[in-house]
């Protein structure tokens, strides 16, 4: 026998009496997304240039970072020369709750990088 549900016999339902609760993002579990999807919405943020980095402040782009997972991290990695020296530079990205809040922690994570 099927179900009878509100909805089918007219009566009201929940009329907001009963409150709610907010609900907060959960952080942005990496394993759920394909390493395909992660790349496509990574470029969708287009941040090749803010991956470009000045370190010395001439506006010359001293390096670039790439953005590389690692399982269930993010972290950008690169080479940047400063005076001739070259050296390797790599920095972990916070985790986010978001692809809007992992784009704000990669350039975070960029100018932690410049500035260091």
């Amino acid at each position: 026998m099927a179900k009878i549900r509100k909805r089918d016999t007219g009566e009201q339902g929940n009329g907001g009496q009963f409150g709610s609760t907010a609900r907060f993002e959960a952080r942005l579990d990496l394993s759920e997304i394909s390493d395909s999807d992660l790349s496509e919405a990574i470029e969708e943020m287009e941040l090749a240039d803010d991956l470009e980095i000045d370190v010395d402040g001439d506006g010359v782009a001293d390096g670039e970072l790439d953005i590389l997972r690692e399982g269930d991290r993010i972290v950008l990695a690169g080479s940047i020369t400063v005076d001739g020296t070259a050296r390797q530079v790599r920095e972990d990205v916070a985790p986010a709750t978001s692809l809007e809040g992992l784009r704000a922690e990669l350039l975070a994570a960029a100018q932690r990088v410049a500035a260091g």
